[in-house]
């Protein structure tokens, strides 16, 4: 996934598919982090931006953004990026694991890529965390 220029990872079992961007509708009073929902295949999916998680700005509208379908154990959301490059198949020996004061923490390791480091996430604890902070729970 790219988010401003920058190379992100998600393991391949929590992604369910890659949809094309279309704008989600917004809900009025909602965190600023939820960009909205969206109707896929007659399913409700809240939406998030990988920008506002990352705190780098807004998205903009572009041909090249999608949607990540993420599996997370709370049901399915979307996360918005610039882009989505290929799957990369990783060697655990190349993965340098971040060390991890919770299991909520964004950033879970990195890795060499062939002309950039990319960097590990777990979007589906980070979007949990980022919840219960947001509704105080």
């Amino acid at each position: 996934m790219m988010v401003n220029n920058e190379t992100f990872l998600e393991p391949i079992e929590h992604v369910k598919e890659v949809i094309p961007y279309s704008k989600p509708t917004n809900v009025p009073s909602s965190p600023s982090w939820i960009t909205g929902i969206l109707n896929v295949r007659g399913e409700i999916i809240p939406v998030v931006s990988m920008r506002e998680i990352l705190d780098i700005g807004q998205t903009h509208d572009s041909p090249e953004q999608k949607v990540v379908m993420i599996e997370s154990s709370d049901g399915l959301f979307g996360v918005t990026v610039d882009g989505v490059d290929d799957i990369v198949e990783l060697d655990n020996t190349s993965i340098e694991f971040q060390p991890s004061a919770s299991a909520t923490d964004l950033i879970k390791g990195t890795v060499p890529l062939d002309k950039t480091l990319g960097i590990i996430l777990d979007l589906t604890h980070t979007i949990q965390a980022v919840a219960e902070a947001d509704l105080d729970i």
